[in-house]
This record gives C-alpha cells, structure tokens and sequence, in this order.
C-alpha cells in the first residue's frame, strides 16, 4: 500500500501541476512534505520486509529531492544556466520535449524515482540489479502498468512504460563523472546491449543472419537516459556550483551525441552501431589487431 501511496494516477497529476514553468519557481514545500512523509511510510514498509537497515529517514528525504528535480526539469537551463554552450541547451531540450505534458512518461518517471534505490535498504552504495529483482518479486512493474492504464494509455503501452522503468532502474548509473575518454559511448553502449531488456526495448531481432534494433527506439533509450541523468545530477545540488552542475549534464550529452552518430552509421544494424560507437582511435586500433574474429555482439535475447 504504501507504494500505491506514492504511485497512483491522482497523485501523478497532482505532482505535474506542480512542475515548474518559469525561472525561480519551485514546488509548494507542503506538497514536497507530503511526498517525503509517504516516502517514508514506503521505506519504513521495505525496512520491515527486508530486515534492512538503512536510515529510513535519509532516505525518505533523498526520494522528495528526486522528486523536487525531477518536477524543476522544466526550468532546467534557468537553474543552472550555462551560457554560450549549445551542447547544454540541446541536452536541456532533449529532456523538456521527451516529457512534455504526458502523463505516462511523468508517471514512468516517477516510477524510477521510487524504484531504483530499493537495493539501498540493504546496501547504502545501492545495487541497480537487486532493485530491479525487487521490483518483480513485489510485482511493482504490475502496479505501475496499473497506473499507466488509469492514465488511459493502452494495456500494450502501460506494460511498454513499465517495461521501461525496468530499464532505467539497471541502468541508473549509466552516466560516470566527467572525464574525457573516447571509448565512454562505447562501453555505455555495450553495457546496454548485454541487458535482454534493453534488447527487449530496442526490438533487437535477427533477419537473414544480421542483428537489427529498432531507431526510434534507440532515441527514445537515448532520451530516457538523459532524462534520469539529469535526476540524479541535479537532486540536491543547490549547494554546488551552477556550471559544475551544467557541465555534468553536458558530458551525459556528449555520450548521447556520439551514441546519436553512430546509430545514423548503423543502417540499424547492431554490429554497425557498436563499431560505429568506437572513437576513431580505438577503431584503428582495433583494426591493426583484427585477426579474422567476428566482433563482440550482445547475446539474442533468449539465448
């Protein structure tokens, strides 16, 4: 119960009315302490359940601040502006457009809020896999297709969204500190390819002996992780520097971007899109070793 506290279809809605839509806006406090005081009943439960030993409290207050960014995406730039840099305001853009007004996405995004830290009951570092393994055995994904049903979207795509949360939730991390390296989209990449349900999302098949992915899936992956991305790097972060803040959202950026530029060398094809992912660099090297093996490829889900 009190999951379905926090993820219901009127509770969505009342949270979007709360997104922020002009510089210095900010969620009503009373709101947010509602949100933090049925957060708390979820941890308290989980403590309960699990045995776990983690600050129930700490982290009832991580999930209102997850939650607090999250709604404050809307005046993203305004917060933490970053002139003269078009990476930032293309990063920005992707994040405001891919949510919008929708319900279900505001819905599949609060749904990663509440899910992806459960592991952190047991393990303060947290642990993407473990939450996601709870997610299944309390059978959440089913409440979350629930609630998407309730914002009338169809029994297909409210099982997608929640799908998706399953997703994002192994995923969370996917975006490391700043650091210059040309082989970061690649290692993304494959790390997101050797997760059947990322196959799952991108439609990867097998036709006539080539692996295949869905395109605009892809984009939506790409968006979808720019957007948690930005969660997690701007919950809380009012006491850090604005263009600290800023230029982490851009370095997510410049991995998407490179990812972008390899899916249009791919002809939609799997192998074309890893190849493609490598910095030219570690592509030359790559071919000064090719030694007539065939290259590294996720395995077919099911396999």
């Amino acid at each position: 119960r009190p999951f379905r506290e926090l993820a219901n279809a009127g509770h969505v809605r009342w949270l979007m009315g709360q997104r922020a839509s002009r510089a210095g806006e900010a969620p009503d406090d009373e709101v947010m302490a509602e949100v933090e005081r049925r957060a708390l009943d979820l941890w308290r439960g989980i403590a309960e359940f699990t045995g776990g030993e983690g600050d129930v409290q700490a982290l009832a207050g991580e999930t209102r601040a997850a939650v607090e960014a999250a709604l404050q995406l809307p005046i993203l730039a305004e917060r933490f502006p970053l002139p003269d840099e078009p990476r930032y305001q293309a990063a920005v853009e992707m994040v405001v457009s891919h949510l919008g007004d929708d319900p279900a996405a505001w819905a599949t995004l609060l749904g990663w809020i509440l899910v992806h830290p459960l592991a952190r009951m047991l393990r303060p570092e947290g642990d993407p896999e473990l939450s996601r393994s709870w997610m299944d055995e309390w059978r959440l994904g089913q409440q979350l297709a629930g609630v998407m049903q309730e914002l009338d979207e169809e029994e297909g795509a409210a099982w997608w969204s929640a799908g998706t949360v399953k997703v994002l939730v192994k995923h969370q991390a996917w975006c490391p500190a700043m650091e210059e390296d040309e082989e970061r989209a690649y290692q993304v990449l494959t790390s997101w390819l050797r997760d059947g349900e990322v196959q799952r999302f991108l439609q990867v098949n097998r036709h006539l002996g080539v692996l295949w992915f869905n395109g605009e899936s892809f984009e939506q992956l790409l968006a979808w992780m720019m957007a948690i991305a930005a969660v997690r790097i701007t919950a809380g972060a009012e006491a850090e520097g604005e263009e600290d803040v800023a230029r982490a959202i851009v370095a997510c950026y410049e991995v998407v971007e490179r990812l972008r530029a390899a899916e249009a060398a791919s002809d939609y094809q799997v192998v074309k899109l890893m190849e493609a992912a490598k910095g030219p660099a570690a592509s030359a090297r790559s071919d000064a070793r090719q030694t007539g093996a065939a290259p590294d490829r996720p395995k077919e889900r099911g396999a």
